[in-house]
Formats: structure tokens, sequence, C-alpha cells
């Protein structure tokens, strides 16, 4: 970003350089969707880390772009930030729908956002697919560790239990209740059963 423009300058950067005819995003979408309505008269210096990787962010998208690469784009954030980053790209691929590829080592990111997986080693594919199914491929286990060997399970919130602080999720195979999430009813949830969370008994 320039550090001598504003925020809201550094987003009309990339919009006033895109012919006309191929703009397809708006400033006020990305302006609503990254939630930057209060950044748009600062400057890129009085911003926190997550604030300026939104903004980086939104001058990519006003480019109208056909792909979208994000290349460990939360690498130097904090947990909190990184949440938060997480949510928002989330919303721009089914806001935007525009294609992600998105680079990452760090596994519960990509478990939040991927839908298809490629994983790598030492420069060549070791699988290929969709998320659910290399994650639960035998020889994805060469790359993947242990650790985050498990289901994968896509849902949507069914109910919220404020009695209990519970979130009841629905997927094909039933439903599920977990602790609460501030998710609107319908709307979808991915979730991550570890293996090593997993216990199996004979007999009650």
């Amino acid at each position: 970003m320039f550090p001598h423009l504003s925020v809201r300058s550094n987003l009309l950067y990339g919009w006033n350089r895109t012919p006309k005819a191929e703009r397809r995003i708006s400033l006020d979408q990305v302006v609503a969707i990254l939630g930057l309505e209060s950044l748009l008269d600062r400057r890129p210096t009085h911003l926190s880390g997550g604030e300026q990787q939104r903004v980086a962010i939104g001058r990519a998208l006003l480019t109208s772009p056909r792909l979208l690469l994000m290349d460990e784009p939360l690498s130097s954030l904090d947990a909190q930030r990184k949440r938060e980053i997480v949510t928002f790209i989330q919303r721009l691929d089914r806001e935007f729908r525009i294609p992600i590829i998105y680079v990452s080592h760090a596994l519960n990111e990509v478990v939040q956002l991927a839908r298809t997986l490629i994983l790598l080693k030492k420069g060549s594919v070791a699988a290929i697919g969709p998320l659910a199914e290399v994650f639960s491929q035998v020889g994805s286990r060469r790359v993947i560790p242990d650790s985050h060997i498990g289901a994968i399970i896509d849902t949507h919130v069914v109910e919220h239990d404020v009695q209990f602080g519970l979130t009841t999720l629905a997927f094909s195979g039933g439903q599920l209740s977990v602790p609460h999430q501030h998710s609107s009813i319908g709307e979808s949830l991915r979730v991550q059963i570890l293996a090593r969370d997993v216990s199996l008994v004979a007999s009650p």
C-alpha cells in the first residue's frame, strides 16, 4: 500500500486503472464485505496488521481479478487477527465467486477455506482432490501430521440453545451439538473431528 495515501485512495488505485467495461466489483461492495467503513480516511501506518491485510485484499479485489492468488496471507498475524481475516475470505468466496488459490502451511486455515486441496511435498504433488477425501487418504499422512487427521463435515446451523450454550448443526448423516457459535440459522459451517479426539468402546 502507498503510505502517503488514505485507505480510500489506496482502494481506488486499482479500480481507477481497471477499464470500465471490466469493473465487476464496486468500492461500496468491498467496503461492506471487508468491514472497512471506519478506516477509509486513515493512513496505512495507522492501521493494525489485520486492518492492513483487509485493505490489501480490498485493493486487489477492486481490479476485478479473474483469479485471486493469496500466498501465506495470514503468516504475520496473531491468532485473533487470523480468525477475523479467515471470516472475511469466506465471505469473499460466497459474495464474489472469484476463484481463489490459497497457499499456506497452516492446515487449520486450509480446513476452513478449501474445497479442493493440493498437497505438495518437496515440489511434487502428494495428493489432490476434494478436501475431505484428501484428509481421509492414507497416502496423505506423508504430508499431513497425525494430529490433523480426521473427518471434515460440511454442516449448517439449525438451532441455538441459549440455556445450555449449544448450537445444533445438521449434515447428511445427522446432527451435531457444539459449543455456541455466533452464526445465523441456515449458515454453513465446516466441522473437523480429529481422530485423536474419538474413542470407541465395545459396549456401553
